[in-house]
């Protein structure tokens, strides 16, 4: 069976309106869906209305409209468009863009999901309109039963700042978790 995790993709850190929940069916563990994400979004750019920011993949310079238009020596520069999230709702469609590969283990669940199985949940969010990407992975309160498990959990927070910051190996309590189911 695998490891369970819900995204959650919020209008703001406040956590007040859920936009998008999604569930992944294994790898959702910190060093699974954790890095995942990380990898995937870490130098995302966050922009509030169209933009054409960008390097060229020749010169490096990052003004499409004054420097690429004119013609060089060997011919034209290849703009290369840095990626990019018209707001929060934009990201949450390339979120599920991203992650979707084909059918099965990935789904859209209804924002406020409560009990999918999961057993990490990550939330996601813009400080501000235009970032940074923060993110929160934590494991949620549950009521346990029998001698390992008696009384209700709070939720564990394992991680909570900047995606780009992010190191799963830093989320030392994924082991523990594992280790008590």
């Amino acid at each position: 069976m695998g490891t369970r995790s819900l995204t959650r993709v919020f209008e703001s850190e406040k956590g007040k309106k859920e936009i998008l929940c999604l569930y992944r069916q294994s790898d959702g563990y910190p060093s699974g869906m954790g890095t995942d994400l990380h990898k995937a979004f870490k130098s995302y750019g966050f922009c509030n209305g169209i933009s054409n920011e960008g390097d060229c993949a020749q010169c490096g310079k990052g003004d499409y409209e004054e420097v690429h238009r004119q013609p060089k020596k060997r011919g034209y520069h290849e703009f290369k468009p840095k990626e990019f999230a018209n707001g929060i709702q934009c990201f949450a469609a390339t979120l599920v863009k991203k992650l979707k590969g084909g059918i099965g283990g990935v789904y859209i669940y209804a924002p406020g999901t409560k009990d999918a199985g999961q057993e990490f949940e990550y939330h996601l969010w813009l400080a501000g309109d235009t970032g940074p990407l923060m993110m929160k992975v934590l494991v949620p309160g549950y009521k346990g039963y029998g001698p390992k498990h008696e009384g209700a959990h709070p939720e564990k927070v394992l991680y909570n700042g900047n995606l780009k910051d992010f190191d799963a190996t830093k989320c030392v309590e994924e082991e523990e978790v594992k280790a008590e189911a």
